[in-house]
């Protein structure tokens, strides 16, 4: 590209911002009338901006259909049949967990490729976007399945309606800056707070700017998967099972990113996770995106109603502090067992061999599922090793809290040596 189509492409960016100096004008139009390529360029800008103002112009209705919804599906009624106490904290637990998993575990992909126009210019489109909302229809083999409206704002934070046989059933809020991620579970008529450490609180506001989410998830490896029909249109996929992913919550994984191959606006998002060895599988898919909708502040406040209790699940803990408190939480839980894989939605599925247990002991309640919540500082920072490239090796299939100098965990440092968890949970640097 030369210097003068390089010019007249910033010059053509600029325009719908602002008026060139007529000098300016008319080069542009003198390069446009000797140069094709940046001609087709300047055509596919203005084919952009009217996809972007049709979009824009049909975002108050969408906004106030989902609105009804909500507000409709709000069940008031009193009445309700009695449940045992158990059994409530365990959904109230497995909410919380969907909402570390689809609040701190959502990603899209979007990589360009040498060569590839169509990714290049999809990474590109995208980026002009900056608040968005999607609908995701989520299924928790053995949890439950539910459908949700997910709204994501760089400015006010994201916002989660959660439907379970069409009406409201819990909504997950997070604040920019807040590390913590507020649940109101109101089938279970209960407010939930999980804290999360500052560093996945960052990481929870850059998700939601469509522009952030471009830089953070264009570094996946991914395979290009060709072409199906989505929605009536012609769409173009990739496919990322990279760990850095999922390796929080689940053991394996795989997201496919589809593409309308004509407006070059991302369509459908597939995400397939297992955990437990095959036993716990999610799937989720993401549709119908709305890109810049007008999302405004009062879009993601709440107010805590009347008669709900309360459930706080403390502050997280971040590094090998949280590391080990995760993993001796755990440990007491079990009688000693940790989870076969540092996947925290293996240990929630893996402790339901001790839930019946507890209950005996009248040790399961809201106590015991903080305990059980505090293994998520581990997962979290088995997550961070993953994601920095870190070497990591995890034992908890075959190493117990008993087996003194038995490795339950190593991790390789720069300098060449090892860190190193033991079944007792003693800690150090080995060669």
């Amino acid at each position: 590209m030369s210097d003068r189509c390089a010019e007249t492409r910033e010059r053509l960016e600029a325009m719908p911002h602002a008026d060139l100096p007529a000098e300016d004008a008319i080069r542009v139009e003198e390069h446009l009338a000797r140069c094709p390529a940046c001609r087709e360029y300047r055509d596919a800008l203005l084919e952009d901006d009217r996809l972007l103002d049709g979009m824009t112009r049909s975002m108050d209705e969408r906004i106030s259909r989902m609105e009804e919804r909500v507000m409709e599906s709000i069940d008031t009624g009193k009445d309700r049949p009695a449940r045992s106490a158990g059994g409530r904290v365990w959904r109230i637990a497995l909410a919380a967990a969907a909402a570390l998993a689809v609040i701190a575990g959502y990603n899209l992909v979007f990589r360009d490729a040498p060569g590839d126009v169509v990714w290049a210019r999809v990474i590109e489109q995208v980026a002009k976007a900056q608040d968005y909302i999607c609908r995701i229809d989520r299924t928790a083999t053995p949890w439950d399945s539910y459908e949700m409206t997910a709204y994501f704002s760089k400015e006010y934070g994201q916002k989660k309606a959660i439907y379970m046989d069409g009406k409201l059933a819990a909504e997950i809020f997070v604040r920019p800056g807040d590390e913590t991620i507020h649940l109101l579970h109101h089938k279970d008529e209960a407010y939930v707070t999980i804290g999360v450490t500052s560093e996945d609180a960052r990481k929870l506001t850059d998700l939601t700017s469509a522009q952030e989410l471009v830089d953070f998830f264009r570094s996946f490896e991914y395979r290009e998967i060709g072409t199906r029909e989505v929605d009536g249109a012609r769409a173009s996929g990739i496919e990322v099972s990279d760990p850095a992913i999922f390796a929080a919550n689940y053991e394996k994984g795989t997201v496919r990113l589809w593409v309308d191959a004509s407006t070059l606006w991302p369509v459908l998002i597939e995400r397939e996770f297992e955990a437990d060895s095959g036993r716990v599988r999610v799937t989720e898919i993401m549709h119908d995106f709305a890109w810049n909708p007008a999302l405004s502040k009062k879009d993601f406040e709440f107010e805590v109603p009347e008669g709900y209790g309360t459930l706080d699940f403390g502050k997280a803990l971040a590094g090998e502090e949280g590391a080990l408190a995760g993993l001796r939480a755990y440990a007491e839980l079990s009688g000693g067992r940790y989870p076969s894989a540092p996947a925290f939605d293996t240990a929630a599925s893996e402790i339901r061999e001790d839930r019946d247990r507890l209950m005996k002991e009248g040790r399961w309640g809201p106590d015991a599922i903080k305990q059980l919540f505090r293994y998520r500082d581990f997962s979290s920072f088995y997550q961070d090793l993953i994601e920095n490239g870190v070497e990591v090796e995890y034992h908890g299939d075959s190493v117990r809290a008993l087996d003194y100098g038995e490795v339950l965990m190593r991790w390789k440092l720069e300098d060449g040596r090892w860190r190193v968890i033991y079944g007792d949970l003693r800690i150090e640097t080995v060669k």
